[in-house]
């Protein structure tokens, strides 16, 4: 019993961030497909209109766009208008700046959003052009920074973050990045989004997406609409993209179409979706690189090594309720416990945080989330194939991986390099070979969930100039990045403690 409060109290020290109705159709004059319905009369809606323009970089701004200027509470903000959302993806719907982020004085303004989205009605297929989506809200933050914009407009970053929970108060925009500070080579990686500080610096606009269903509600006070299609590629892509759309429609923003995604864990899986979708669903935008720290991309795989282990209790509860949201052919009873039915909901709706510690009691006292049906349930694994990204050859692409992860296995993205490389993807590697934490004991799983918290902190300086690169036509990362076809580096071995003396 001793050791398994240890356990929970360093599971929770150290998993901060788990990081574990329309047709979507272009209208005739080439801009961002309408989410449909009628604006709400309390709420200022942006016009989200873009620009087709084949140099992108200096495509103008939209017009149209409303005021930063709600001054309702936080929780109003968060309350979702009556009615179906209105207007195309990307319509900003209100608008609130946040002034209680300390380092950004001299570098940037934030502003707190919500944003027409939508997400696949269906999600049980590979989306495609023209297949039935439904509309949705999602909030997000925009950076913008303080230096003067270039002509051609400010180049965009948006950044997709990992696990949070499902819970309303996880929702960063709401109360996050309020402890960020610059990344460098050599700084502690205490922060998982740092780096936003770094990209303000090089005078880019960030566009940071909850992902819709995160943090809102509805007036009665429940959660709205759709749950968070959490790990659900195309909705987190939507949101993605939707969310660079959004921060165009910000005239202060003065964002260009040229933009690049980058992610970490969960949100390395929407990155990596977005990467594949992104030329198809915006072809008024240019990406142009794709980053990922240890991103959850080969699903079969690793929920095949991760059904039964503590990672199940964290991240399962919110695969079960968002998954049969949008396919029906899911029962969460055919792939859970008795334990994992009861006990899975509470979890979910903790933040990561929080979550940690009753997880931990379920999977130290011998109960296990998921049955052994996980793995061979037919629509539940033909749901992990369809949630399993690809990738747009015409898109770059720097996937960054620690080698003593354990909650994203290096090895499934060792499998991953090695199917992209094979089917012709623009594709680096940026490996990070840390301590191998064999064993279950609680330091080797401490040892390798830091790994997985930390990627981001510890990729960034590495992202931040392969990102630099990709808007200035430049390869100066290369040094610092592995090809496609280099073998993936072995793990070291886990260093021995040493008696006290």
């Amino acid at each position: 019993m001793v050791g398994m409060w240890r356990w929970a109290a360093v599971a929770a020290a150290v998993l901060v961030v788990a990081g574990c109705g329309a047709q979507a159709e272009l209208d005739d004059a080439g801009g961002p497909p309408t989410a449909g319905g009628s604006p709400s009369a309390t709420d200022a809606v942006t016009a989200g209109t873009t620009q087709d323009n084949t140099d992108a970089a200096a495509a103008p701004a939209p017009s149209g766009s409303a005021p930063c200027d709600f001054t309702g509470s936080v929780d109003d903000f968060y309350t979702l208008p009556a009615g179906a959302p209105a207007g195309p993806v990307g319509t900003v719907v209100r608008c609130q700046q946040r002034t209680d982020i300390p380092n950004l004085a001299g570098v940037g303004a934030a502003y707190r959003i919500l944003y027409v989205t939508e997400a696949q009605t269906d999600s049980s297929q590979p989306y495609q052009p023209g297949q039935q989506t439904t509309p949705r809200l999602a909030s997000g933050l925009v950076f913008v920074p303080t230096a003067a914009a270039p002509a051609d407009g400010r180049r965009v970053v948006a950044w997709d973050h990992g696990t949070v929970g499902m819970g309303t108060d996880c929702a960063p925009s709401r109360t996050g990045y309020s402890d960020i500070a610059p990344v460098t080579a050599t700084s502690a990686p205490t922060s998982s989004s740092g780096f936003v500080l770094n990209m303000l610096a090089n005078g880019w606009v960030v566009a940071a997406t909850d992902y819709a269903g995160l943090g809102t509600t509805t007036a009665s006070g429940d959660p709205a609409q759709l749950p968070l299609q959490y790990l659900i590629g195309p909705a987190e892509a939507f949101d993605t993209i939707n969310a660079v759309r959004a921060a165009r429609n910000l005239p202060q923003s003065q964002a260009s179409t040229t933009y690049a995604v980058y992610g970490q864990s969960q949100g390395g899986h929407a990155s990596l979706f977005t990467g594949q979708l992104s030329t198809t669903y915006a072809p008024e935008l240019t990406l142009v690189g794709v980053a990922a720290s240890d991103p959850a991309a080969e699903m079969v795989s690793l929920v095949g090594k991760q059904w039964n282990q503590l990672v199940a209790w964290v991240l399962g509860p919110e695969v079960v309720i968002a998954w049969p949201s949008t396919n029906s052919a899911l029962l969460a009873s055919a792939v859970t416990t008795d334990d994992g039915a009861s006990k899975g909901p509470d979890i979910a709706q903790k933040c990561v945080t929080k979550a940690v510690e009753p997880a931990a009691i379920q999977q130290f006292t011998g109960r296990q989330f998921f049955n052994n049906a996980i793995t061979t349930n037919p629509d539940w694994q033909n749901m992990m194939t369809v949630q399993t990204p690809s990738f747009d050859p015409s898109v770059p692409v720097l996937v960054g991986q620690t080698t003593n992860d354990k909650i994203v296995l290096a090895s499934t993205t060792a499998q991953l390099q090695q199917q992209w490389c094979a089917a012709g993807a623009n594709l680096r590697m940026l490996w990070i070979v840390g301590p191998n934490p064999t064993g279950t004991s609680i330091e080797a799983l401490a040892t390798g969930m830091t790994a997985h918290l930390q990627s981001a902190s510890v990729d960034a300086p590495v992202v931040l100039q392969w990102l630099g690169d990709r808007f200035a036509g430049t390869n100066s990362a290369d040094a610092a990045t592995t090809a496609c076809t280099q073998a993936p580096p072995q793990p070291q071995p886990q260093p021995q403690p040493q008696p006290l003396s």
